[in-house]
């Protein structure tokens, strides 16, 4: 830090009639006092001269500025002019705050030009007494550069009573560490399966820098992915996928940091996916009573989506057909049973048939005889 104090020179002539006295006096009626200008920087726990960061984060800086009077006069500091200059690796974002420790009304005027920020103080606002201090606080971005260390400059001007100007310069350092993308992940898992079975797969990836990580799957079923994370970086994630339809796939993947930068595709596993029917409980509830009853049960730890169920009744003998019924249960919780009832008529010997399909399933059909009367009927 830098500190200069101009001061008020007088020179006196004493001439009188006879003879010339020249005579050249340095005096401060009062002394000056001094400043004191810190430019810091938050290293994520504390103010302090330099610190590490990337490209993408933000860094905050704060400028202070203390008066110190000299104890034989009362001045305080005023017109205050503060100067702040950015590297090339950084750009003001969100300008925070300015105050004072004490009780002052501030008033100042901003401008901003490329990587250079003025605030300029106007004359009694705020007037500085003896150890107070005005506080800047300013975000900045760290951008596109190379990795090194880079300076930042501030420096200040104020006036003492309107004597005595004070100028002062301080600065911090920016260490940049240049982010990289992490590795292409490495997939591993089955390379067959059958659908609506539960196959797990491992992926890995590793970040230069040691973020965390993101990954995006495609599993070459259309599925709409998400970037699934964050995971520790070199963490080795299981992840479930769950084909419905037969096939045969190519599975890939790529990560991000915490930054965004992605990696190309990593290693590709083909596999082969063929029909695996899941268990689904389909049954003609026998007995005597007003109707024909059905009963659709999810015996599965999933849900089932889009069944289609037809119930057909009809006569052993002419006419046939007694009443046919048609739905689709669009969904099927865990655990759950759907009940379909018909109310057929007539007289006779009688056949119930049932079909059940959906794309999880192979078809299923059930069959069961009894007889009618009526409106009652007698299944066995």
């Amino acid at each position: 830090m830098k500190i200069k104090t101009i001061a008020i020179f007088t020179l006196l002539l004493l001439i009188s009639s006879s003879t010339y006295t020249v005579s050249s006096n340095i005096y401060f009626d009062k002394c000056p006092g001094n400043i004191d200008f810190i430019k810091e920087v938050w290293n994520g726990s504390n103010w302090d001269e330099i610190t590490n960061t990337k490209v993408g984060e933000t860094v905050l800086f704060k400028l202070t500025l203390t008066y110190y009077r000299n104890s034989t006069n009362s001045y305080k500091l005023n017109t205050i002019k503060i100067r702040d200059e950015l590297p090339d690796c950084l750009e003001y974002s969100n300008l925070d705050s300015i105050t004072t420790s004490g009780t002052h009304q501030i008033s100042y005027t901003e401008e901003i030009s490329d990587k250079k920020i003025y605030w300029n103080f106007t004359c009694n606002e705020p007037e500085l007494d003896d150890k107070e201090s005005l506080y800047l606080t300013f975000n900045t971005t760290v951008i596109e550069c190379e990795e090194a260390n880079y300076q930042n400059i501030a420096n200040v001007t104020a006036m003492e009573d309107i004597k005595y100007m004070h100028t002062a310069e301080d600065d911090a350092w920016v260490f940049v560490n240049v982010n990289h993308a992490p590795s292409p992940p490495y997939i591993n898992g089955p390379d067959e399966g059958g659908t609506w079975d539960e196959l797990r797969f491992e992926i890995i990836a590793k970040d230069p820098e040691g973020d965390d990580v993101f990954y995006y799957i495609d599993w070459g079923d259309g599925d709409e992915n998400n970037w699934i994370g964050p995971y520790s970086s070199g963490e080795e994630v299981d992840i479930i996928h769950v084909w419905e339809e037969a096939g045969e796939y190519t599975i890939k993947a790529k990560a991000k940091d915490i930054y965004g930068y992605e990696s190309s595709w990593g290693n590709k596993i083909n596999i082969i996916i063929e029909f695996s029917p899941k268990n689904l409980g389909v049954f003609i509830k026998k007995g005597f009573g007003r109707f024909v009853q059905v009963n659709i049960q999810n015996n599965e730890e999933t849900e089932f989506y889009g069944i289609t169920w037809d119930i057909t009744v009809e006569k052993r003998i002419l006419p046939k057909q007694l009443i046919t019924s048609k739905g689709v249960i669009e969904k099927l919780k865990v655990g759950s049973t759907e009940r379909i009832q018909v109310y057929p008529r007539g007289i006779g010997f009688i056949k119930v048939t049932l079909k059940v399909n959906s794309s999880e399933i192979y078809e299923i059909v059930k069959t069961r005889k009894g007889f009618i009367f009526g409106r009652f009927v007698h299944l066995r």
